[in-house]
């Protein structure tokens, strides 16, 4: 992680990170082993093509480069939600972290048998959390690795030296102790001193074109893996060998839509077929003009609800309708909060207040939270004389804050502090106080002061810096907060995030201005 650190901030990208470009050797002098990262062609390819960081001829072209098992989603051609298409190092991070899982479980985390199925897995398919699986690992550990192989890289540690912290905390976190032997637990696998890895041979660069699986004509049989187009190594099938890691620059036209098969779209239904009317005698009565008008209202009928029925079983094939292709997500609501302002004088009334106005500097108040879900609070904000960031609210909070555990539950209101007497007080210099709050579903691991005991000092230089590379992870899709003064005696604040976002931690603001 230290050579990826360093090969990062000089904009260089491995993008073929996996177990046979990882080797363990011993130093000239006799001492700790040295880990050495091999294989930097794909790199140096970027550099042939003139590329100094940004795009290169190859990626231009529409190539994707790298090994199927350790491919990112946007190596596959998926487009992140930051909508830049250039590869950056998180997608080392995301190969990485599927290393980490292959050396902890005694497998790869992915193994389909053709490409499609292998984009599909990387693209779409969650692995089972570590912990889950060897139930030994720490679980800090454990999430760690679940964000290094996030789908988007938005959500993945911004740098190989974050992970390294992350990864070097979970491992003091405690484990879920082992109470039987699962049938999914890592196998041991007796390995002879001094046998020989012949990468050179085994992992090739295959180039190859993913085929969109179609119908095979009738009495075809159906193919069974994809067509290779052109393989420099000794030639073998394009279905990827279980033992095998093999380098694979391919067409980059994959885009998500494409992975699936295509889906047959049904016949349209038929109109349903109007009995024969026998022609009307030459007649100019009124029953003559009456059937034929009735004929032609059933007719009309017939195909209104034909063309429907068509309409409808085509928009349900696609999945949309064409008016709702591009409309957003409706954000969801995850938390309301408000503010109870103490009373100047006691015995006074508490104030409730929502709304961004002033309050009066020096002023001692307690925030209140309702969440949508259980899960685990933290709040950060102003501190000590020179009001740095603080830690005001971990896992181990202070006893003088009234409140024991940082666990929120659903549809309860949570107040911090709680109990009488004890309060937040504003700077009493006019200013603004931002006070930083993380929700999440499960407890987080990293940064590791999140776990720890709440002493009311500033954080450290370096505990800031942590805190500002976690909260910038969740920039991309920021909640939103709407004001709700319907009842004017209770006022507060809704957080809205959007769908895809309710499962990673929800990082908001609150402001408060006083003077």
């Amino acid at each position: 992680m230290s050579v990826l650190d360093t090969a990062h901030s000089m904009g260089v990208v491995h993008r073929d990170l996996k177990p046979e470009n990882i080797m363990v050797g011993r130093s000239a002098e006799g001492g700790e082993p040295v880990v050495k990262l091999l294989d930097l062609g794909i790199a140096k390819m970027r550099e042939i093509a003139g590329d100094n960081g940004g795009n290169t001829a190859l990626t231009m072209a529409g190539q994707v480069l790298g090994t199927p098992y350790y491919m990112s989603p946007e190596q596959w051609g998926e487009i992140p939600r930051d909508e830049n298409t250039e590869i950056d190092g998180r997608a080392d991070i995301y190969s990485l972290g599927l290393v980490f899982y292959e050396l902890i479980i005694g497998r790869r985390c992915f193994s389909g048998n053709t490409l499609h199925e292998l984009r599909r897995e990387h693209v779409g398919t969650r692995p089972r959390p570590l912990h889950e699986v060897v139930p030994n690992v720490p679980r800090g550990f454990s999430d760690a690795i679940e964000r290094a192989t996030a789908k988007d890289r938005g959500d993945r540690q911004a740098t190989a030296g974050a992970l390294a912290n992350e990864l070097r905390a979970g491992l003091e976190t405690p484990a879920t102790p082992i109470t039987g032997q699962s049938p999914e637990l890592t196998e041991t696998v007796a390995i002879e001193r001094g046998v020989q890895t012949n990468s050179d041979v085994d992992a090739p660069t295959i180039i190859t074109v993913d085929a969109i699986p179609t119908s095979p004509p009738a009495g075809a049989p159906a193919a069974t893996h994809d067509a290779t187009v052109y393989e420099p190594a000794s030639p073998q099938p394009a279905r990827p060998s279980p033992d095998v890691a093999a380098t694979v620059a391919e067409s980059a036209a994959m885009a998500s839509s494409l992975t699936a098969p295509r889906v047959a779209r049904p016949a349209p239904p038929e109109v349903p077929k109007i009995p024969a009317v026998a022609p009307a005698p030459a007649s100019k009565s009124k029953a003559g003009l009456l059937i034929g008008v009735g004929v032609v209202f059933v007719l009309f009928v017939a195909l209104g609800v034909g063309g429907f029925v068509y309409w409808k079983s085509r928009s349900n094939v696609s999945g949309t309708t064409t008016a709702n292709l591009n409309t957003p997500p409706v954000p969801v609501e995850i938390s309301r909060y408000w503010l109870e302002l103490e009373p100047a004088t006691a015995g006074g009334q508490t104030t409730k207040v929502a709304k961004p106005a002033p309050i009066a500097s020096g002023q001692s108040f307690k925030f209140h939270f309702t969440f949508n879900e259980d899960g685990y609070l933290y709040i950060f904000g102003p501190g000590g004389n020179t009001n740095e960031p603080t830690a005001f609210l971990t896992t181990k909070p202070l006893e003088q804050t009234g409140v024991k555990s940082n666990k929120v539950s659903k549809g309860f209101e949570f107040s911090f502090p709680s109990g009488a007497g004890n309060s937040l007080t504003l700077d009493k210099n006019p200013g603004t106080d931002n006070f930083t709050v993380i929700f999440t579903k499960t407890p987080l691991a990293a940064p590791s002061f999140l776990n720890e005991q709440v002493t009311g000092e500033p954080l450290s230089a370096a505990q800031q810096a942590d805190l500002k590379a976690f909260v910038a992870r969740y920039h991309d899709k920021p909640p939103v907060t709407e004001l709700d003064e319907s009842n004017a005696r209770a006022p507060f604040v809704k957080v809205k995030a959007p769908p895809d976002q309710t499962n990673n931690p929800i990082v908001f603001e609150i402001r408060i201005q006083h003077n």
